[in-house]
C-alpha cells in the first residue's frame, strides 16, 4: 500500500516583507531627525535663500507673472512650488518655506525606496535608501529654502527612472523623462545639461532601436513643451523669452578676481577699482562680466586652474564649512539660539566632511565598477555628476551645491552593490580600497582650508569700497567715502573707522542711492550699536543724512546697551542717505574705533 505524499510546508506569507520594514524604519527615522532639528534649529532665510523666500511670497500674492527684480538671478520653480503652500495655507512665509522645504527633502528617500522596488534586489534598494536619508548633510540642510534642495526631487526621480530603463532594458518612459528634465531645469538652470544624459537614458528603449524609435519623437516634443512652459512664464512676467537668469557674467566673475580664494566674493569693487564708469551701471557690468573674468584667467591659467581643483575637491568634501553656517550660523539663526546652534555646527562638522568624503570616494569606486563591467546605469550616472562637477570647477563652488550629487551618488552606490554582492573577496578588497582612499583624500583635505588663507594672502582683495542691497521695494548702491568697509551681504554693510584709536573728527561713512522698484511698501534703516558698557558719552557716535539732512544721532557709549536703532525711509522715490560712524573725542589707547564697528542693514515690509 502506499503512503500518501507528504503534504508541502505552508509558505509562510508577508505582508510587510522584513526589507521593506528596515526601509521604512529608516524612512521615519530620517523624518523625525529633520523635524527635530528645523524645530529646536529654525533655520532664517538669508542672502539667496531669503531671495527664493520674497519671490515665492511675490508669486503668491499677485501670481505667477509678477515682474520684481528677482527673475535677473533666480529660476521660478523653488519660488513658485512655494508660492503654492503659502497661497493655501495660513502662517508667515518664511515658516511655510522652511517646513515645506524639510518634508519635500524627507520625501526625496522615498524616490529610489518605491521607484527601485523589483529593479534592484531589497538590499540594494534599503541601501541606497538609507544613504540619502540618514546622510548628515542632506538631513542639516533640509530646512534651508534653497534652489539646491527642490531641485533634488526632479533630479532623483529621473535618476530612479534611467536605473529602471537601463537594468530592465525597458521601452523607456519618454514622457516623464522629459517632465522631469523640464523641471529640474526650472528649479536650477544648469539642470538643462546636467541631467540631459539621465533624460535621454530613462526616456529610449534600450534595444538599440531608439533612434528609430517613436519615443524619441515624444521626447524631443514634451521637452520643447516644458522649455516652452519655463520660459513663457518668465516671458509673460519680464518680457523676455530665456530659461535661464541674467547672472552668468557676474556669478563668474566673483569666482575669479583678486581674493576669491576658493569661493565666491562681491565683485563691485574689483570693477570699480578696473573701470569706475563701468561700476555705475550694473546692467552694463552684468554684460561685461564673462568678458572679466576671461581677463583674470588669461592672467594666471595654471593658478587659476590649481585653485578651482582645490575648491572643487574644498567644497565636494564639505570642508568648506558652508553647510552649517548657512543653516546654523551666521544670521541663519535668531540671538538667542546663536551659542547652542553653534556649537551644535562644530560637533557636526567633522560628521558633515566625513560623510561626504566618504560619499566622494565610493562614487569614484562605482564609476570605475561601471566602466569595467559596462553598466549603462552606471555609466549615464557617473557622466550625469562628471557634467555637474565640471560646471563647478569653472563656475562657484560651495557644497550645497553637491546636495543633488550626493543624492545621484547614492543610487549608483545601490546599482553597483549587487556587482559585488556574493564576492566576498572582491567586497573586502574594495572596503580595504576605500579605507586607503579615504586616507589620501581626507590628508590633503585638512590642509586646504590653510591654502585658502594663503590664496587670500598672495592675491588679496580689492578693498571693498562697493555694494548692492536689492529688495522687494528698491535696489540700493552704496559707496564707501571715509574709513574702511569690512564686508558686504545681500542686504547689510559693516564699515568702521581707518585708525583703532581715532583722532576726533575721523568718520567712516558710506552713501547709498536707493531707486525704487515700483512697488509699495516700508523701508527701515537698522544701525548696530556694539557697545555694551555706558557712561562714556561724546567718543564716537553713529550719524544717519537723508540728502544731506541730519535726520538722526546715536552715542553708542553713552547708555549701556547694545542692538539695533531704526529709522524710517523713504519708498517710491529716488533718494540718498549716508550712515556715519564719527569720533567726537574719543579717549587714546581703549581703540574706540574697533569698539564701534558699525553695522547697516534695510529691512523691508509691506
Amino acid at each position: 500500500m502506499n503512503s500518501p505524499p507528504h503534504s508541502a510546508p505552508a509558505r509562510r506569507v508577508h505582508l510587510f516583507p522584513r526589507w521593506d520594514l528596515l526601509g521604512a524604519l529608516v524612512l521615519v527615522a530620517g523624518l523625525m531627525l529633520r523635524i527635530w532639528l528645523t524645530t529646536q534649529y529654525p533655520t532664517l532665510p538669508v542672502s539667496d535663500f531669503k531671495r527664493v523666500v520674497d519671490f515665492a511670497a511675490d508669486i503668491a500674492h499677485q501670481g505667477p507673472f509678477v515682474d520684481v527684480w528677482h527673475w535677473s538671478l533666480l529660476n521660478a520653480g523653488a519660488s513658485t512650488f512655494l508660492a503654492v503652500f503659502m497661497a493655501l495655507l495660513p502662517g508667515d512665509t518664511e515658516t511655510i518655506a522652511r517646513t515645506t522645504t524639510m518634508l519635500a527633502m524627507a520625501a526625496v528617500p522615498l524616490l529610489p525606496f518605491v521607484m527601485l522596488r523589483g529593479v534592484l534586489p531589497d538590499s540594494a534598494r534599503i541601501l541606497a535608501t538609507g544613504l540619502i536619508a540618514l546622510h548628515p548633510a542632506l538631513i542639516l540642510f533640509s530646512g534651508v529654502t534653497a534652489q539646491d534642495n527642490w531641485v533634488t526631487l526632479p533630479a532623483l526621480a529621473l535618476g530612479c527612472l534611467a536605473v529602471r530603463n537601463c537594468v530592465r532594458m525597458g521601452a523607456g518612459s519618454p514622457a516623464w523623462a522629459a517632465i522631469l528634465w523640464g523641471l529640474s531645469l526650472y528649479v536650477r538652470q544648469e539642470m538643462l545639461l546636467v541631467m540631459l544624459p539621465l533624460a535621454i537614458a530613462a526616456a529610449v528603449p534600450m534595444d538599440r532601436t531608439w533612434f528609430r524609435s517613436k519615443a524619441m519623437l515624444v521626447f524631443v516634443a514634451c521637452a520643447v513643451m516644458m522649455i516652452v512652459a519655463v520660459g513663457g512664464q518668465r516671458y509673460f512676467a519680464t518680457g523676455k523669452f530665456r530659461v535661464t537668469s541674467e547672472h552668468g557674467g557676474t556669478s563668474l566673475l566673483g569666482s575669479y578676481i583678486p581674493g576669491a580664494g576658493f569661493g565666491w566674493i562681491p565683485f563691485e569693487s574689483y570693477v570699480a577699482s578696473v573701470d569706475p564708469k563701468l561700476a555705475d551701471d550694473p546692467d552694463r557690468m552684468a554684460r561685461e562680466g564673462t568678458r572679466m573674468a576671461v581677463a583674470e584667467i588669461m592672467k594666471r591659467p595654471m593658478f587659476h586652474f590649481v585653485r578651482r581643483a582645490e575648491a572643487l575637491a574644498y567644497s565636494a568634501t564639505g570642508g568648506d564649512g558652508t553647510l552649517t553656517y548657512w543653516s546654523l550660523q551666521g544670521d541663519a539663526q535668531e540671538p538667542e539660539r546663536a551659542t547652542e546652534a553653534g556649537a551644535l555646527a562644530g560637533r557636526l562638522a567633522p560628521w558633515i566632511q566625513g560623510s561626504m568624503t566618504l560619499m566622494q570616494v565610493l562614487f569614484i569606486g562605482a564609476l570605475l565598477l561601471g566602466i569595467t563591467r559596462r553598466n549603462p546605469a552606471l555609466l549615464v550616472l557617473g557622466m550625469t555628476i562628471g557634467i555637474k562637477l565640471s560646471l563647478h570647477f569653472v563656475y562657484p563652488s560651495q557644497a550645497r551645491f553637491f546636495l543633488v550629487i550626493l543624492a545621484l551618488q547614492a543610487i549608483m552606490v545601490g546599482t553597483a552593490f549587487p556587482l559585488l554582492h556574493g564576492r566576498l573577496r572582491r567586497a573586502t578588497a574594495a572596503g580595504a580600497a576605500v579605507l586607503v582612499t579615504i586616507g589620501f583624500v581626507m590628508g590633503p583635505a585638512k590642509a586646504l582650508p590653510e591654502r585658502e588663507a594663503e590664496l587670500a594672502r598672495i592675491y588679496p582683495a580689492v578693498p571693498t569700497t562697493r555694494a548692492m542691497l536689492r529688495g522687494k521695494f528698491a535696489t540700493t548702491r552704496c559707496r564707501l567715502t571715509e574709513g574702511r568697509m569690512l564686508d558686504t551681504s545681500a542686504s547689510s554693510v559693516t564699515i568702521v573707522v581707518s585708525h583703532p584709536d581715532p583722532s576726533p573728527g575721523e568718520r567712516a561713512t558710506v552713501t547709498c542711492h536707493s531707486s525704487p522698484t515700483g512697488r509699495g511698501g516700508h523701508m527701515r534703516l537698522e544701525v548696530n550699536d556694539p557697545y555694551e558698557p555706558g557712561g562714556f558719552p561724546d567718543r564716537m557716535r553713529q550719524v544717519v543724512r537723508v540728502d544731506e539732512q541730519i535726520v538722526h544721532e546715536h552715542d553708542i557709549a553713552r547708555e549701556s546697551g547694545s542692538g539695533w536703532w531704526h529709522h524710517e525711509l523713504p519708498v517710491g522715490q529716488d533718494f540718498e542717505f549716508s550712515v556715519s560712524v564719527e569720533a567726537v573725542r574719543p579717549d587714546a589707547g581703549p581703540g574706540w574705533g574697533n569698539a564701534a564697528v558699525t553695522r547697516i542693514r534695510l529691512v523691508e515690509s509691506e
